[in-house]
């Protein structure tokens, strides 16, 4: 069901096209975690369980990482919008048979409902979908998120460590300004390198596997999710900074 757009080349060449991207846009920290999830993607499996989201400003060249990916992977990857897709009636139906889904402009509202959403990230039960004039009918999801934002993504009402858990931000690097724009820059990165980049990530997805299908988290995106997770949990912070509980004792929230 799942026919990748690339061949395997067993001759090593260079990528420097894509390793001045990759330089260009993620601190040195975020790059194992970009391989290993370019990786992760080229396979069936929701074992991860988390869904990646590349945050910066406009022009720091965040949504490269999309458009790569689906140059690679072809028919089993699909662009999306998270909003209309935990909100609309067809859109989940989208979904089957692909690898991923990308929202290369996530936008700053807040989602109204997370619980499709988070069963998606993890997928280990069917999920429901349904086209139009036909009956609805279950599907087993192998389908990873992918979204490039200007603001990590948020709840208007899900403030729970189910939400948190199931989100992985990346921030990239500001645009220097003597970074030169390329025309067409990664049209020409998947002609030249995607054999390349193919077997780059390859060797991320090895590394997850043996990890327990766990993605790296750079200390970079840690202290991010803590600081978003911060703002949208306020009383764990006033608890903390208000309350003092006596050494071997315990309390409750």
């Amino acid at each position: 069901a799942y026919r990748l757009n690339v061949n395997y080349n067993p001759t090593d060449k260079p990528t420097p096209l894509f390793d001045k991207w990759l330089n260009d846009v993620f601190a040195p920290e975020d790059i194992p975690t970009i391989q290993e999830w370019m990786g992760y993607c080229l396979v069936p499996s929701t074992a991860v369980g988390e869904a990646l989201i590349i945050v910066g400003d406009g022009g720091a060249g965040k949504s490269g990482l999309g458009t790569i990916q689906m140059g690679i992977m072809g028919s089993p990857s699909v662009s999306v919008e998270i909003q209309q897709l935990v909100t609309k009636q067809f859109q989940m139906a989208d979904l089957e048979h692909k690898l991923l889904a990308y929202d290369d402009d996530l936008g700053s509202a807040a989602l109204t409902e997370t619980g499709l959403l988070k069963k998606l990230i993890t997928a280990d039960t069917p999920i429901r979908a349904e086209r139009k004039y036909v009956d609805s009918h279950q599907f087993n999801s192998y389908c990873r998120i992918l979204a490039s934002a200007n603001f990590m993504l948020s709840s208007l009402y899900d403030d729970s460590n189910g939400f948190f858990r199931r989100l992985h931000p990346i921030v990239v690097k500001p645009k220097a300004p003597d970074r030169k724009v390329i025309n067409k820059f990664y049209e020409l990165i998947l002609e030249q390198e995607k054999e390349q980049i193919f077997k780059w990530a390859l060797v991320g997805l090895r590394r997850v596997m043996e990890n327990g299908w766990k993605l790296s988290w750079s200390e970079r995106s840690r202290n991010y999710m803590k600081a978003n997770k911060s703002n949208a949990v306020h009383f764990e912070d006033f608890f903390n900074e208000t309350c003092t509980v006596a050494e071997n004792e315990t309390t409750t929230m």
